[in-house]
């Protein structure tokens, strides 16, 4: 397993009950993600090792049309980073977007740095760094440059020609 440097010193993120966080995802198989609208995406992607479809449910932390970004609240060992890094292609389903294919692209650290300090002007920053235990996004000053490594983005482009 590769090691990443940084990852070890930062605090661990408590960790939300497996049936809290999959909540949301059979409003999405059963095709009601427009009720959640524009704040969460679905994503559909392939498990590293095994190769099965999986969904898993992400709050957008920005992007424009044309592009959405997530953050990996888990850090790089979320399964579902791991599986998009193996294999980007997904499908996104997000508000009246349904089964969208798409690129995930994982940000370098200069770019998770900039998006986390856009991401910190938003009312949903405040919420987030409380369930992640990241009070840094809601501090003053200039962000710790480890936060890109314990929290990485995720940006998701549409795939042409689909």
């Amino acid at each position: 397993m590769q090691r990443i440097p940084g990852l070890s010193q930062l605090p661990r993120v408590p960790r939300v009950p497996r049936h809290v966080a999959r909540a949301p995802v059979p409003l999405y198989l059963r095709g009601l993600g427009l009720v959640l609208g524009q704040r969460l995406v679905a994503v559909e992607y392939r498990a590293r090792l095994t190769g099965r479809v999986k969904q898993v449910v992400l709050e957008v932390a920005g992007g424009e049309p044309g592009r959405i970004l997530v953050i990996s609240g888990h850090g790089p060992k979320a399964a579902w980073y791991r599986g998009i890094e193996a294999e980007p292609r997904v499908l996104l389903t997000m508000g009246s977007l349904r089964d969208a294919a798409a690129t995930a692209r994982p940000l370098n650290r200069d770019e998770t740095l900039a998006e986390l300090e856009r991401f910190r002007e938003r009312k949903a920053a405040a919420a987030f760094a409380r369930a992640f235990g990241v009070p840094a996004l809601t501090a003053g000053g200039p962000l710790d440059p480890a936060l890109a490594v314990r929290l990485p983005m995720v940006e998701f482009t549409p795939r042409a020609g689909t």
